[in-house]
């Protein structure tokens, strides 16, 4: 629970990127759940309809900000490689100092282990925290 609370509450990471983060991990993966459950905290976080609809296909969009990108391009390719790019590590660099890239780094490991907690053990999806 003191790595949960880290991630939620004490990462350096701003919470709207640590939830573009998540939520990329989530569709990576496809978690239902943890799409379910930190959507509507995006939102309250300033991410838009629009950016969530269109996270799936992010590339495509115009509508998330350079270190938006960066964040969401590192957490993809953690998510779907199990390895960042030099040049999406350097892109999110160039963005976010050291410790936050650290961060990053720790909620994406973080979502893995959290989809695979939850799938293995069938959690049902209950409503989302407001």
């Amino acid at each position: 629970m003191a790595m949960s609370r880290y991630v939620r509450d004490d990462s350096s990471l701003p919470d709207s990127l640590r939830e573009l983060a998540v939520l990329t991990v989530a569709h990576a993966l496809k978690s239902e759940y943890e799409l379910h459950q930190h959507s509507p905290i995006a939102r309250r976080l300033g991410i838009t309809e629009v950016q969530l609809r269109e996270l799936p296909n992010w590339r495509k969009s115009t509508n998330f900000s350079a270190v938006q990108r960066a964040v969401i391009a590192f957490a993809s390719e953690a998510t779907t490689k199990r390895r960042v790019s030099d040049a999406s590590f350097a892109e999110v660099t160039d963005h976010l100092p050291q410790p936050q890239v650290v961060d990053l780094a720790i909620i994406v490991g973080w979502y893995h282990l959290c989809h695979v907690l939850i799938d293995s053990l069938a959690v049902e999806i209950e409503p989302a925290e407001l």
